[in-house]
C-alpha cells in the first residue's frame, strides 16, 4: 500500500473469506463523470463497498463499515488535503479530508464511510440500495463520481483493473491493493418460488419450484449450495422421506448466480416427529462432518465458525417456519464439546444476511430480537435429565430478581439428520442484559470470574473489589460495599448455589452492572453439577476464593444474620421440597415423549466428558434422584447454617384456604402452594402478608397450636436382650425402671433412623 501521510493509516481485512450469493440480474451501469482538466484527474474512485457486512474492519472503531478507494492513476503523489467526498451529487462538499493524506503514484486511500465525521471517517453512510459517490478537489472542481445500483453483501464493485474504465462486482474485495480476483459483469437479484414451503408433513408432499425470471433453476437434496453442475430443475419434485431443498438462480457465466433458497421438509410418516419445536440446520456436510474442516468431528475450534441456514418450526399446527434465516453457527461450551453431542451457538451477523433475529424465542421473555441464542445440549447433565440448569434458574424466578436464561426443549436436525434433545437459550451477554433488565442502548461492565471481560472494562470491578477487599466486619466498610452492590440479590443469588449444591462455580462466577451507574448484580449460570448430592456442605467452598465477595460479607455479622434468614425463606417457600418435586415433573413431562428417540440417537457413544443417557428407566432414577434431593436438601442447608450465626430451626407451617384464594408472602417470599410445611431459625421474626385474588376477599388469620409428642434429642429407654419380651411393654403402666436408657435419636448414629408415632389399626385409640 503506497500511503504516506502525518498520519499512520493502517488498513486491516478480515483473514476469514466467505462468498456469499447475490439478489439480481443486475448489470453493471454507471454514470461515469471525468473532469480531465482539473490537474488532480489521476485521482479515481477505484472500489467501493456499500454492504460491508463483517469481512472488512476498520482499524479505529473497529466496525464494518462502508468503504471508498480512491487510486492516485498519475505520475506525481497528489496530497487530498481538502479533498471533497460525497454521497449527494447535489451536496459535492459534504464532507471534507482535514489533513495531509498523500498518495504516491499507483497507491490507495481508504475512506471508512460511518457517518463518524473524523480522520479518514466520512459524515455519511452509503446505501446499499443505491446512490451517488463524487470526489472533488480543494476547490471544489468534481474530478470524479458514480451512480450505483443495487449492493449485495460483501460483494465490493470496482474497476476491473486499477484505473481502468469497465467496473465489475468483486466476490472478494481488495480495499487498499490491486483490483484482482474474480469478477462478475453483473447479479442475479431474483430467487426461486417454492410451493409449498418446508414444513411438518404428515404425508408424501409434490415440491414446485418457479422461476419467474431469464436463469435456469437448479437445486440439491443434501445441503451442499446449488452450482452450475446441480440437478437442472424440470418439473415437480415428489418427496416421501425428509429432504432438504436448496435452489438458486443461474444466467451467463460471467453473472452471479443468485441467492440460495433453502426448504426443509420433515416428511413424518411414522409419527416419529412429536411434540417439541424443530429445528432445521443446513449447509454445505462437508463443514460439519469432513475430517480435515468439520467442526462436528474436529478437536474444539471456537472460532470456527460455518454458514448454515436455519429454519425453527414451532410444532404446534402451523403449516410455515417460524423463521428462516441465513446465520453462523460454532462448537459451544469450555469443556463439553468434547461429548458426542455437541452444543452450537447460533450467531446472526450481517455477513450472512439478517444483522438478527426478530423473533419471540422464548415466550415468557420481554425480548423479541437476538444476536445469538444457543443450541445447548446440557453440559454435565447431558447423561442425567436434559434440564437441570434450566429448572433450577427459572425456578428462582418465584422470589427472586435474578437473571434466568430462557429455555426451550426442541429436537435439532442438520441437513436432515436427526440430532437429538437440544435446548433453545438465551446467551448470557450485553444483549440478554439489556434486553431483560435495562433500556436499549444501555451500556454495561459484565466480568467473568473477576477478570476475564465479557463487555465493557475491569475499570469498575477492580474498583469494587479494593472496596470489598477491606474489613467488613466493620460497619462503615459494610456500608461501602452496600453501596456498590445489590446485596439482597446476592444473597438470593449465594441461596441458589448453595441450595442447588454447585460445586462448580468456582469457574462461573458472572457479575454485570450499569457502566456509570447501578449496583454490581450477579447471574447463576451453567447449573448442571447442582441437585445430586443433598448432603453436600460447600459453605467451606464457598468461604474460600471461590465466590466473590461472598467470603469477606461472611464476616460481617449483620450480613451472615440476613444471609441466614434469607437461606431459610427461600428453603420453604422458593426451593419448598414440594414445589421443586413438582417443578422436576414439569420440566421432565416436556421432553418424556421424545426421549426413546434421543436415547437411540447417541446409543453407543461416548467421550471423557460423559457418557449418554442409557435407558428411559436410568432417566427416570435421576429425576427420583433429584427429588430425593429436594426433600432431603432443606434440612442440611440449615444444620450446616448453625455454624455462622443462624439459631437453630423450629418447624413452621401456613397454610392457604381456600387454596389460591389469595397470595401470601413469608418474609417478603410467596409461598408457591396452599400449604407449606419447613422449618425456620427460632429466633427469627415472621411477617405474613396476604394480598387476595380478584373475586375473594381475605377473611383472616389462624394460629394453629401444635401438641409436642417427643422432643427432639429426648431421653430413650431401650431393650436389647433380643428375646424375652411380650407385648405388656406397650401398656402405659408398664415398668421400663429396668431398662438402659440414651439420648435420641437411637440406632447407628448416621442421622437417617426415622421413629414414627402410630395408634395402630384403629383411628379411635389415640
Amino acid at each position: 500500500m503506497k500511503i504516506s501521510s502525518e498520519k499512520t493509516v493502517i488498513f486491516a481485512p478480515s483473514n476469514r473469506k466467505f462468498s456469499y450469493p447475490l439478489k439480481t440480474i443486475l448489470p453493471v451501469v454507471l454514470s461515469l463523470f471525468f473532469l480531465v482538466n482539473t490537474g488532480q484527474a489521476q485521482i479515481l474512485i477505484n472500489e467501493f463497498s456499500a454492504s460491508n457486512s463483517g469481512n472488512i474492519v476498520d482499524p479505529d472503531f473497529g466496525n464494518s463499515a462502508d468503504w471508498i478507494e480512491l487510486f492516485n492513476a498519475g505520475d506525481a503523489p497528489v496530497n487530498l488535503n481538502g479533498f471533497y467526498i460525497t454521497d449527494n451529487f447535489n451536496d459535492r462538499i459534504k464532507w471534507q479530508i482535514a489533513g495531509d493524506y498523500l498518495i504516491e503514484p499507483e497507491g490507495y486511500l481508504i475512506l471508512w464511510c460511518d457517518g463518524m465525521a473524523s480522520g479518514l471517517h466520512t459524515n455519511f453512510k452509503l446505501a446499499a440500495e443505491g446512490e451517488q459517490i463524487a470526489v472533488s478537489d480543494a476547490g471544489g472542481v468534481l474530478i470524479d463520481s458514480l451512480s450505483y445500483g443495487a449492493q449485495e453483501s460483501n460483494i465490493s464493485m470496482g474497476r476491473v483493473c486499477d484505473g481502468c474504465d469497465n467496473w465489475v462486482f468483486f466476490s472478494e474485495a481488495t480495499p487498499g491493493g490491486t483490483n484482482v480476483g474474480v469478477n462478475y459483469n453483473g447479479l442475479v437479484q431474483n430467487e426461486p418460488y417454492f410451493y409449498p414451503l418446508g414444513g411438518l408433513f404428515k404425508a408424501p408432499v409434490r415440491v414446485v419450484l418457479k422461476n419467474l425470471f431469464e436463469g435456469k433453476l437448479r437445486y440439491t437434496t443434501d445441503g451442499s449450495e446449488p452450482t452450475a453442475l446441480s440437478t437442472l430443475y424440470t418439473g415437480p419434485i415428489d418427496l416421501d422421506t425428509t429432504t432438504i431443498l436448496r435452489a438458486r438462480i443461474f444466467k451467463d457465466r460471467d453473472i452471479k448466480p443468485g441467492k440460495t433458497v433453502t426448504h426443509s421438509y420433515f416428511i413424518d410418516t411414522r409419527n416419529e416427529i412429536g411434540n417439541l419445536p424443530v429445528v432445521s440446520l443446513v449447509s454445505e456436510p462437508a463443514n460439519f462432518w469432513d475430517p480435515a474442516k468439520g467442526i462436528y468431528v474436529q478437536d474444539f475450534k471456537p472460532e470456527w465458525e460455518i454458514p448454515v441456514n436455519i429454519e425453527l418450526f414451532e410444532n404446534d399446527g402451523s403449516d410455515r417456519a417460524g423463521f428462516n434465516l441465513p446465520a453462523g453457527t460454532k462448537i459451544n461450551g469450555l469443556y463439553s464439546w468434547q461429548l458426542p453431542q455437541k452444543m452450537l451457538g447460533i450467531y446472526f451477523r450481517k455477513r450472512y444476511g439478517a444483522g438478527s433475529l426478530d423473533y419471540p424465542l422464548f415466550f415468557d421473555k420481554k425480548a423479541t430480537k437476538y444476536d445469538s441464542f444457543a443450541l445447548r445440549a446440557s453440559g454435565n447433565d447431558w447423561s442425567k435429565t436434559l434440564f437441570r440448569d434450566a429448572m433450577l434458574q427459572n425456578a428462582t424466578l418465584l422470589n427472586t430478581g435474578l437473571d434466568a436464561q430462557g429455555y426451550r426443549p426442541c429436537v435439532v436436525y442438520i441437513n436432515g439428520r436427526y440430532m437429538g434433545i437440544h435446548n433453545i437459550r438465551s446467551k448470557v451477554d450485553a444483549d440478554f442484559i439489556v434486553n431483560e433488565q435495562l433500556d436499549e442502548g444501555t451500556k454495561i461492565d459484565m466480568i467473568e470470574n473477576e477478570k476475564t471481560i465479557e463487555e465493557g472494562s475491569l475499570t469498575a470491578y477492580n474498583q469494587f473489589k479494593s472496596v470489598y477487599s477491606n474489613d467488613l466486619s466493620d460497619p462503615d466498610n459494610y456500608t461501602q460495599v452496600a453501596g456498590q452492590m445489590d446485596i439482597p440479590l446476592f444473597m438470593d443469588y449465594m441461596a441458589t448455589e448453595l441450595y442447588g449444591g454447585n460445586s462448580s462455580i468456582g469457574h462461573n462466577v458472572m457479575a454485570w452492572k450499569p457502566v456509570d451507574s447501578g449496583k454490581w448484580r450477579w447471574i447463576p449460570v451453567d447449573l448442571d453439577r447442582c441437585l445430586f448430592d443433598p448432603d453436600e456442605n460447600l459453605m467451606s467452598l464457598f468461604l474460600g476464593k471461590t465466590v466473590y465477595p461472598f467470603p469477606a460479607l461472611m464476616k460481617n455479622s449483620s450480613f451472615a444474620r440476613d444471609f441466614g434468614l434469607k437461606m431459610a425463606g427461600h428453603l420453604l417457600t422458593t426451593f419448598n421440597p414440594q414445589r421443586m418435586s413438582d417443578y422436576i415433573d414439569t420440566y421432565a413431562g416436556r421432553i418424556r415423549d421424545e426421549l426413546p428417540r434421543h436415547i437411540q440417537r447417541w446409543a453407543g457413544t461416548s467421550s471423557s466428558y460423559g457418557d449418554p443417557i442409557p435407558s428411559v428407566a436410568y432417566w427416570e432414577r435421576s429425576m427420583a434422584q433429584m427429588k430425593t434431593f429436594a426433600f432431603q436438601r432443606p434440612a442440611v442447608v440449615l444444620d450446616d447454617l448453625l455454624d455462622y450465626g443462624t439459631a437453630p430451626a423450629l418447624p413452621v407451617s401456613v397454610g392457604i384456604r381456600p387454596a389460591a384464594s389469595v397470595v401470601v408472602t413469608f418474609n417478603g417470599l410467596r409461598i408457591p402452594l396452599s400449604s407449606v410445611t419447613g422449618e425456620y431459625p427460632s429466633d427469627a421474626t415472621i411477617r405474613l402478608n396476604a394480598s387476595p385474588v380478584t373475586g375473594s376477599a381475605f377473611a383472616g388469620w389462624k394460629l394453629l397450636s401444635d401438641t409436642l409428642l417427643i422432643p427432639k434429642g429426648d431421653t430413650w429407654k431401650y431393650f436389647d436382650k433380643g428375646n424375652g419380651l411380650n407385648n405388656d411393654w406397650k401398656n402405659t403402666s408398664f415398668d421400663d425402671s429396668g431398662w438402659p436408657e440414651g439420648e435420641a435419636e437411637l440406632g447407628y448414629g448416621d442421622g437417617d433412623e426415622a421413629t414414627r408415632v402410630g395408634y395402630g389399626s384403629s383411628s379411635s385409640n389415640k
